[in-house]
């Protein structure tokens, strides 16, 4: 009986020592990737004058962006091809927006813990789905207060499809808060409220 005590002591005190030992590994883990971000891309100047217009980082939730931001820069269709077993429900034309200025460093931190998100690029924003024959940008965003179906059209889209890297626009978006977790549609962006100034 009291080896049996001893052997059933010495597992629950090896199974408590690996739980530590993978909680502690795990947060110090956690905290090392975010304060050495790996992400490298070379920080485009901040030239905007409008600092009043920024990308906000929420300190009570880490990695929690919000807020309204500028960027300076062009549009960049490329086809999204949906292959069988990919997470996608059709091949789409895919709008972002390739950007050389912005009015908020914190863009950059976005961009770096989002690496690898198909939405975001190293100097780039998803903007949603260009449908040519609808002469729109249709995307989906999904916030803590709602959730949106939103367009960019007119005006907008035309000076949109209008810009380049030697003929540049100002775009302006915003991000609501967003804490919770779900699949994203083919459309989908990270931000909405898109005008072009």
């Amino acid at each position: 009986m009291t080896k049996n005590l001893v052997a059933i002591f010495i597992i629950l005190a090896l199974g408590i020592g690996v739980l530590l030992g993978y909680y502690i590994g795990y947060d110090i883990g956690f905290e090392t990737a975010v304060q050495t971000n790996n992400y490298n891309a070379q920080k485009p100047e901040n030239n905007s004058p409008d600092s009043n217009s920024t990308v906000k980082f929420d300190e009570y939730d880490n990695n929690n962006y919000y807020g309204a931001l500028i960027l300076t820069g062009y549009l960049d269709v490329k086809t999204r091809v949906c292959n069988p077993g990919d997470m996608c429900e059709r091949t789409v034309e895919y709008a972002s927006f390739v950007f050389t200025e912005s009015s908020s460093d914190a863009i950059y931190d976005f961009l770096g813990v989002n690496t690898g998100n198909s939405f975001v690029g190293d100097t780039a924003i998803g903007l949603g789905c260009y449908e040519k024959d609808k002469n729109r940008i249709f995307y989906e965003n999904f916030a803590d207060v709602d959730s949106v179906q939103g367009e960019i059209k007119g005006q907008d889209l035309a000076k949109l499809l209008a810009s380049n890297k030697t003929n540049p626009v100002k775009l302006e978006m915003k991000r609501e808060i967003y804490t919770s977790g779900r699949g994203a549609p083919d459309c989908y962006t990270h931000f909405r409220d898109f005008a072009v100034l």
